[in-house]
């Protein structure tokens, strides 16, 4: 039995075993690895082997790490994998083999794992993938088979773009019988109105998506049902860092709400964390809990979430943070707005704490309305006129 020595460590808190550098020989293996305080091999949830050679895959890393629910090998020379790999891991969530290799995939390699999520195939080199591979999973929500010689399809149940699992198991199916491609190849073709049609299938479901989202807003039980989800840690896949304190989230989640985020995950796809340092913990939280539930907190800080949220695109939180603050539009806080509207163009709110300004600081006096977007330039008015009216009183 060969004996590996390995590392562990916790990743999205997440305990974790990862395996790097390795060169693994035989089906039998021991792990040896020094473990964190008050941790065991039960307490694994992640396996994680990363640029190792793999000239056989072990069958027996269920009898040290029995209960992991996420599974990802990368950068590995890896050319085979079956079943018999992974068959005694019946809580895996997760499931990852990316940039290793592999040319071929049996149909029972998922048999039995009804838990799983996410597969991903992504960047190897696969040319036959039994069809039946992707049948009896019934929480499958994500594929992946990207960057592989004959396969080239991805389904993401959140993403509409994507390719639906019905259009990829069809996809397997023609690609493991000729005759079937015969019989398909009309349609594999495509009729030259394909794709107003498909145009007018995504126009339909994103349809259905807003429809589903506005239903659920006032629906508070699916609000709840859908929390209850979206919080399991097994799912989030990217960390965004405020100061000391790390939030893990749903790439996707955020993508939708923020335009920001979207265009730098989309522009990045290989960036696992972001720092934001000009963001107040507490503001983000209660962004990062607005995405998730579509609330919040009744003690925010709508100028710091105003200014937040314009940074990150949030529409719909600009809107209610905007709304908000000029709910509460004075005297006293006018000029703060009026900065903070010009720093992201909010045309509204630069219109009316201007017009705050002009009528209970200088109602003596019309003002050029183009001081509005010059806030540095009408701060020395306002401070002059301040320091006017003490020396009259000084009089």
């Amino acid at each position: 039995m060969q004996e590996i020595v390995c590392n562990y460590d916790f990743m999205y808190k997440h305990y974790r075993c990862h395996i790097d550098k390795k060169t693994i020989e035989n089906d039998k293996i021991a792990l040896k690895g020094t473990q964190i305080v008050g941790k065991t091999n039960e307490d694994v949830k992640w396996l994680d082997f990363s640029e190792c050679k793999i000239l056989t895959f072990p069958t027996n890393l269920h009898e040290f790490i029995p209960n992991i629910t996420s599974l990802r090998i990368n950068c590995c020379n890896l050319e085979h994998f079956s079943r018999e790999h992974i068959k005694n891991f019946k809580s895996l969530v997760y499931f990852r083999i990316e940039n290793c290799g592999l040319k071929k995939l049996k149909s029972d390699l998922f048999k039995n794992l009804n838990n799983l999520w996410h597969i991903s195939f992504r960047n190897n080199e696969l040319e036959d993938i039994e069809p039946q591979i992707l049948e009896n999973l019934p929480k499958l929500r994500f594929v992946d088979f990207r960057g592989n010689k004959n396969y080239d399809m991805w389904h993401d149940s959140s993403v509409a773009s994507s390719n639906s699992l019905g259009e990829i198991k069809k996809d397997l199916v023609i690609k493991s019988d000729p005759l079937a491609m015969f019989f398909h190849q009309q349609e594999v073709k495509e009729p030259k109105d394909d794709q107003k049609k498909k145009m007018q299938k995504l126009e339909q479901q994103n349809q259905k998506l807003t429809a589903e989202i506005e239903r659920m807003k006032k629906n508070e039980q699916s609000l709840l049902e859908i929390l209850t989800i979206l919080t399991d840690d097994a799912f989030k896949d990217f960390t965004i860092n405020i100061n000391e304190t790390s939030f893990q989230i749903h790439k996707t989640l955020f993508a939708a709400r923020s335009s920001t985020l979207a265009d730098l995950f989309r522009n990045n796809p290989e960036v696992q964390e972001l720092n934001l340092r000009d963001i107040p913990e507490q503001t983000f939280k209660a962004i990062h809990d607005f995405i998730y539930t579509n609330r919040l907190p009744n003690d925010v800080n709508h100028l710091e979430t105003f200014a937040a949220a314009s940074q990150l695109k949030i529409k719909e939180l600009i809107k209610i943070s905007s709304e908000n603050l000029l709910a509460n539009l004075k005297e006293e806080n006018s000029f703060e707005m009026l900065v903070l509207s010009n720093k992201f163009e909010n045309e509204k709110m630069r219109k009316k704490s201007f017009d705050v300004i002009q009528n209970k600081i200088f109602p003596e006096r019309k003002l050029d309305p183009e001081l509005a977007k010059h806030p540095d330039k009408l701060k020395k008015l306002i401070d002059m006129k301040k320091m006017l009216e003490m020396e009259f009183l000084n009089l």
